[in-house]
């Protein structure tokens, strides 16, 4: 799936020097090809088709429902069939094992090859998955999550806060499993950008936006700057590329606003992303209104690496965290008034100094590929030359 968390998967598989390294790609036989964002060489794309009930109910229902279709043969029926593909590759005790989400359905795969080659397991997550405030169904799943859990020999997630969300609801000696990984940037993707030489500010937001995780705390943190100084806002342009719902492009605030201060346009590919993020003046992270946000969007660390001077609307969390450690500026997407105190300051900074890399060094460089791949390797290291005392020294560790 040509998706952020693919790419994230690559990048970690094209940086890991574990060797000998097998990587597959399952995809059913008629997805759209696997597009590359990075280096794709040594990964075994493995076609495998849909399940056949789903192939003969295509065939009856429209093309629209196809999707729903789909869907429903990843969640319950396709992964099983993926399973089996990886158990004819013969893994053995010797070997490990690691299953990325999303789809988090890729774990259950993992635990049928478990249980069938005894192999040792990681189960690499992205999100929460029975605690996905953005899935209604979530804790549909919450039975699924624990028996990957129990029989993983370690799980790896994003950000330590979506580890606490995770297993605040299991037994005190699982969490002795969990690992944190950040995602990564690769700093040869990056062009070199020019400095500017006009007057304009660019506040750039890149990817979509969607109900929930929008603009609109932006639009009145804007509408309360427009009445403290308007001449502000003549000088910035702001850029929404990425797919966008009509709500956000046609809403009643942004006709108080300068003709050009708001620009919604279409997305681009993944390094003219990043060229743009490159050669923005200041980056703009959206997360949804939360007492705490677990979620380390991708996009984020994809800013890290531009080096560019970041801004988040986000609530107290792991986004957050990151920004301020950065040096960037933070405010809660329930506090308009803080967003235009916060943004105010971002502005005048970012107006004086236009210089790169900008942000804490120590900070950037912890999300660098390499460093992330880094600390991949320790963790099939430790698991590999100790599978039975891992969890026991991680405990003695506290």
């Amino acid at each position: 799936m040509p998706y952020p968390r693919a790419t994230q998967v690559a990048r970690l598989a094209a940086h890991t020097r574990i060797r000998p390294l097998e990587v597959y790609c399952l995809a059913p036989s008629d997805d759209r090809e696997i597009q590359s964002r990075d280096a794709s060489d040594g990964i075994d794309l493995v076609r495998i088709p849909r399940s056949a009930p789903v192939r003969i109910l295509e065939r009856i229902f429209a093309k629209k429902r196809h999707r729903t279709l789909q869907e429903y043969d990843v969640k319950y029926l396709w992964w099983r069939r993926a399973a089996r593909q990886i158990i004819r590759t013969r893994p053995s005790r010797d070997d490990v094992l690691v299953t990325f989400g999303q789809p988090m359905v890729d774990h259950l795969a993992g635990l049928g090859i478990k249980k069938k080659t005894g192999v040792h397991w990681v189960a690499h997550f992205s999100d929460p998955w029975a605690d996905n405030p953005f899935d209604p169904k979530a804790r549909d799943w919450l039975a699924s999550e624990a028996a990957v859990l129990q029989a993983a020999d370690l799980t790896v997630f994003t950000s330590q806060e979506t580890i606490d969300l995770v297993y605040a609801k299991y037994p005190d000696g699982w969490r002795a499993k969990a690992r944190v990984l950040p995602h990564a940037y690769d700093a040869s993707l990056y062009p070199t950008a020019a400095r500017k030489t006009n007057h304009v500010i660019s506040v750039r937001y890149l990817g979509n936006l969607f109900a929930g995780r929008g603009p609109e705390p932006l639009f009145e943190a804007l509408a309360i700057l427009r009445g403290r100084s308007p001449e502000l806002l003549s000088r910035v342009r702001f850029e929404f590329i990425g797919e966008a719902p009509m709500e956000f492009v046609n809403h009643p605030l942004l006709s108080l606003l300068p003709a050009q201060c708001a620009k919604f346009r279409p997305k681009v590919g993944y390094l003219q992303s990043l060229a743009l993020a490159k050669s923005a003046d200041l980056l703009l992270n959206i997360d949804a209104p939360a007492t705490t946000s677990v979620f380390l969007p991708s996009k984020l660390i994809d800013y890290v690496g531009a080096g560019r001077p970041i801004f988040g609307i986000s609530p107290p969390g792991t986004a957050a965290r990151l920004i301020d450690s950065l040096g960037g500026w933070v405010a809660d997407p329930t506090q308009p008034e803080q967003i235009a105190d916060q943004l105010s300051a971002a502005l005048a900074c970012v107006a004086e100094e236009r210089t790169e890399p900008w942000g804490n060094a120590p900070v950037r460089g912890a999300y660098e590929a390499r460093a992330v791949a880094a600390s991949f390797e320790r963790m099939i290291a430790q698991l590999m030359n100790d599978p039975s005392a891992a969890t026991a020294r991680m405990e003695h560790r506290g």
